[in-house]
């Protein structure tokens, strides 16, 4: 498996009752540190050529310092009854799935651990929210945003907004339509794209 340049330990549960997510953590926490490899949720994007370049273009300064980060992604359930994101007992709900790949944006790019948040939510009559809307606040000032949805049509973008220029992007999982994934760079009076040449589907 690839490893992000210069990334921390990512810890997480996998679907299972809530009693033994705790359980499941420890186990494959010991396992990933026994053998040396970095545990972390399946997200592809880290591992993609735009990627790399934008966090090299961040930890570069491009775009001068990270002011704020707005990163969404939604999509509709195709049998939303059965599904195991409308299960609240197995960690279902908008949050804990789409949210968590725009969160995982906004960490990447922010660098930091908010402080506060407030979050207005819809419910499904599974006890689920079925989307949600998040708003971040750091210790520095900055703020963050998240939106979520799995009753929306499909969207998956992030703008950076830095104090000398943006970077728009997507973070997909798989081929968009079969093209590859891009993010588009501006700054300094230029638009530079960064695209993902990727020679295998994902």
């Amino acid at each position: 498996m690839g490893r992000p340049a210069s990334f921390d330990p990512i810890v997480v549960a996998v679907s299972a009752p809530r009693h033994r997510q705790n359980d499941l953590e420890r186990l494959a926490t010991v396992a990933a540190e026994r053998h040396r490899v970095i545990l972390l949720e399946s997200y592809p994007y880290y591992f993609q050529p735009q990627t790399r370049e934008m966090l090299a273009l961040l930890r570069g300064g491009a775009i001068g310092t990270v002011q704020s980060v707005q990163a969404c992604f939604g999509f509709t359930l195709p049998s939303s009854e059965d599904n195991i994101r409308m299960k609240p007992d197995l960690g279902g709900g908008a949050l804990l799935d789409a949210g968590s790949y725009a969160l995982s944006l906004i960490r990447l790019a922010m660098e930091a651990a908010p402080v506060r948040m407030s979050a207005e939510a819809s419910w499904a009559d599974t006890g689920v929210d079925i989307s949600m809307m998040v708003t971040l606040a750091y210790a520095d000032g900055r703020r963050a945003q998240l939106s979520c949805a799995m009753d929306a049509a499909y969207h998956r973008r992030g703008t950076i907004v830095g104090d000398r220029g943006t970077i728009d992007t997507e973070f997909l999982n798989t081929r968009a339509h079969g093209r590859p994934a891009t993010a588009t760079a501006t700054f300094r009076a230029c638009c530079r794209a960064l695209r993902c040449r990727q020679h295998h589907p994902f």
